[in-house]
C-alpha cells in the first residue's frame, strides 16, 4: 500500500505549490497596462546629410499605440546642367509592429512628388519603406531606414522608374 500511495503524494506535492499560485494570482486585481511613455509625436533631420549637400526633414505624429503618420520632404544638390536640385515630399505612415511608436522596427507606405533635375520632369510616386528606431532618451530619436519609390508616368528611357531612399535621421520627441 505504501508504494501506490508514494506516487500520488508525489503528485500532489508537485502540483499543489502550481495551485496555490494561480489561486493567488487569479485573487489580485489585474494591473492597469504600462503608460504610454514615449513621446506623441517627433520633428527629425538628417545632419549628416549637409555634408554631401543633402538635407531632409520629417514630421512623424502618433495615431495609435503602433501606427504613425507624417509627412517628409528632401533637397539633394543642384544638377550641373540645370542649376535646378533634386527635390522630393511625401505623405506617409508606419506600422510598428512591437506596438510602441518611435521604438524598434517600423514598416511604411508613403505618396509623394519627386522632382528630378536632370530631366526636368516631376513626378508622382508611390513607395515602401523600413526604418530602426530608437529612443536615446525621453526626447532625443535617432532612425535609420532604407526604401524604394516608384516614380508614376516615367519611362525607361526617361530615367529612372524607381528609386532607392536612404535616411539616417536625428530628431527631438514631444
Amino acid at each position: 500500500m505504501v508504494r501506490t500511495v508514494c506516487p500520488h503524494l508525489l503528485v500532489v506535492a508537485l502540483f499543489c505549490p502550481t495551485l496555490a499560485a494561480d489561486a493567488w494570482a487569479q485573487s489580485r486585481p489585474t494591473p492597469a497596462p504600462p503608460a504610454l511613455t514615449s513621446p506623441s509625436q517627433v520633428i527629425s533631420s538628417n545632419a549628416f546629410g549637409l555634408v554631401i549637400d543633402l538635407v531632409n526633414g520629417e514630421y512623424e505624429r502618433r495615431v495609435d499605440r503602433a501606427v504613425t503618420v507624417g509627412v517628409g520632404a528632401s533637397r539633394g544638390h543642384a544638377s550641373a546642367q540645370t542649376g535646378r536640385a533634386y527635390r522630393n515630399g511625401d505623405v506617409f505612415v508606419r506600422y510598428y509592429p512591437g506596438g510602441r511608436v518611435f521604438e524598434g522596427r517600423s514598416f511604411g507606405l508613403k505618396a509623394g512628388m519627386t522632382h528630378l533635375p536632370w530631366r526636368g520632369r516631376t513626378c508622382f510616386g508611390i513607395g515602401v519603406d523600413a526604418n530602426q528606431t530608437w529612443m536615446l532618451n525621453r526626447r532625443f530619436a535617432f532612425s535609420t531606414g532604407v526604401g524604394l519609390k516608384r516614380l508614376i508616368g516615367m519611362d525607361a528611357m526617361e530615367g529612372p522608374r524607381v528609386i532607392p531612399t536612404l535616411r539616417i535621421n536625428v530628431g527631438i520627441g514631444f
